[in-house]
């Protein structure tokens, strides 16, 4: 910011993007990891584009029926109205893609929280599937109002493609408030933002209290 005129205040926006990178080189999406979940909900289905050459899901929990997990994205849900749940899994290019769902977990149970617990490895999921298809579906009953849920979805064919999963039957829902807009800065953005406001500020007052030399007539 050098040139700019003493004073002159500036607003930080910083982004929530993160880009980790797998021993192949190739960018993996933020929620490869399960503390890094992105939430879903029910009001539309989720469609992004599978992992290829990012090596497994990490070590710790027990995923049960998953004797590999190949290119992981985990999801989360909080449930809404109580029920049954079924949650459709498509793919694009017609792959072998796999799941295996964790739940239920207390109200207000936070994301690393949950990992913590699946990550113990005393956790089995609640429902799995490992079947070579290109199509899944998993089922969870009796959800409570308030649950969260943990979704894991692999792609064993390491081919490129589009996966797509949507609940298709059932009562239950899930909370489409926790999805945020990727343009409001979070609560841990705003106080970086309020951070470097201040540094700035500081740094102005500073140089505004440095002795300015006078001319002598």
């Amino acid at each position: 910011m050098t040139g700019r005129p003493v004073g002159d205040y500036y607003l930080l926006k910083t982004s929530k993007a993160r880009v980790y990178h797998s021993s192949s080189g190739r960018a993996v999406p933020p929620n490869a990891f399960c503390s890094e979940a992105a939430a879903f909900c029910t009001d539309s289905p989720i469609v992004f584009p599978a992992s290829v050459d990012n090596g497994g899901a990490e070590t710790g929990p027990d995923y049960d029926c998953l004797s590999s997990q190949p290119n992981p994205t985990w999801y989360y849900m909080e449930i809404v109205t109580p029920g049954s749940m079924t949650i459709d899994m498509t793919n694009s290019n017609v792959v072998d893609i796999d799941f295996a769902i964790w739940g239920p977990f207390a109200p207000g149970t936070t994301n690393d929280a949950a990992c913590a617990q699946i990550s113990g490895g005393a956790l089995l999921p609640a429902n799995c599937s490992f079947s070579g298809g290109a199509a899944e579906q998993a089922n969870i009953t009796a959800v409570e109002s308030g649950e969260i849920w943990m979704l894991l979805i692999t792609n064993y064919s390491n081919d490129p493609t589009d996966i797509s999963f949507t609940k298709s039957a059932g009562s239950a829902t899930a909370n489409c408030q926790i999805i945020n807009d990727p343009s409001i800065p979070t609560v841990g953005e705003w106080g970086m933002i309020i951070m470097g406001l201040l540094t700035l500020i500081a740094g102005t007052i500073i140089m505004r209290k440095q002795p300015v030399a006078s001319a002598r007539v």
